[in-house]
């Protein structure tokens, strides 16, 4: 049976550290122009750098990760997507979109953490 044992402030100040995600659309995406003009609308640029404190309000944790989802979901919108998105945001994705951006998400935090922020 594990004790959890206070920590020590050196710990304490591991775990306060600030991680960066970042976020960015590659320019060499084929429909740059227009996802670029989407997260403009949105208020976003084609890169937007999000700090992660590990001790964050969960509030804010959960509104972070909202904007990632946001930000990824026109990083990985398909020709399809963008057509029908016209002038404005999209509110609807498809499938494949959802997952390829929380699987985006995913690895982005992952590496964040391999690396030990």
């Amino acid at each position: 049976m594990a004790v959890n044992k206070p920590l020590s402030s050196h710990d304490a100040m591991e775990l306060d550290k600030d991680c960066s995600i970042v976020l960015e659309l590659s320019e060499s995406d084929p429909f740059f122009d227009k996802k670029k003009k989407l997260l403009q609308d949105m208020g976003f640029s084609t890169k937007e750098e999000i700090h992660v404190k590990r001790s964050s309000d969960p509030n804010w944790i959960s509104t972070s990760l909202k904007i990632m989802l946001q930000i990824e979901r026109i990083i990985n919108s398909d020709e399809t997507e963008l057509y029908f998105a016209g002038d404005e945001p999209m509110d609807m994705y498809g499938h494949r979109n959802e997952l390829e951006a929380l699987n985006s998400i995913l690895q982005l935090v992952e590496s964040s953490l391999s690396s030990a922020c």
